[in-house]
């Protein structure tokens, strides 16, 4: 990431590395109302240059800047709820998928609360403990990676992962916060 004085956004890339150019207007913008995707990228940066800048960002959460994503959370779950409760067996891929991008960003949001860096690896083993297997968090990446869809996970399986999961203990939180 680099932070110019002049330029509002300009994504660079080249091979698999990606260079984004944010202003520190636009910057300072996104951490005040819009937390996501910035604050999570500022904690993973790999500082090249401006790494003395970066350090001295104080990446905060707010009510305000995760208002916007927390109250479409509370509209997906109500959708989620009722195509649960038309379901017979097995439940949609893209259904699980936007259930577990929830998920991941609120726990994005716990691990920015707690100064800690995300893991990929921890957070597929949260799913697969929430959910009583590997099969919510398999459907997610097959959508995720645009693979063919299986649709793997059971209306049973579906309903305990939600049922289990620190969902709405992380919204209470933010939510008091």
């Amino acid at each position: 990431m680099v932070i110019t004085d002049n330029t509002d956004k300009e994504m660079i890339k080249n091979g698999i590395y990606n260079i984004l150019v944010v202003s520190k207007e636009l910057l300072k913008q996104k951490l005040e109302n819009d937390l996501f995707p910035i604050g999570q990228m500022l904690k993973e940066a790999k500082a090249l240059i401006n790494g003395s800048y970066l350090k001295e960002l104080k990446i905060n959460v707010t009510k305000k800047n995760v208002k916007w994503y927390i109250e479409t959370t509370k509209e997906k779950l109500k959708l989620i709820d009722k195509v649960l409760v038309k379901s017979k067996d097995k439940i949609d891929s893209r259904i699980i998928y936007t259930l577990i991008l929830r998920i991941r960003t609120l726990y994005i949001i716990q691990k920015l609360i707690k100064n800690q860096v995300y893991s990929s690896k921890e957070f597929s083993e949260l799913i697969a403990k929430l959910s009583g297997s590997k099969n919510a968090y398999l459907a997610y990446l097959a959508v995720k990676n645009d693979y063919e869809e299986a649709n793997l996970v059971t209306k049973e399986e579906a309903e305990k992962f939600i049922l289990k999961s620190s969902l709405m203990k992380l919204k209470e939180c933010l939510i008091r916060k």
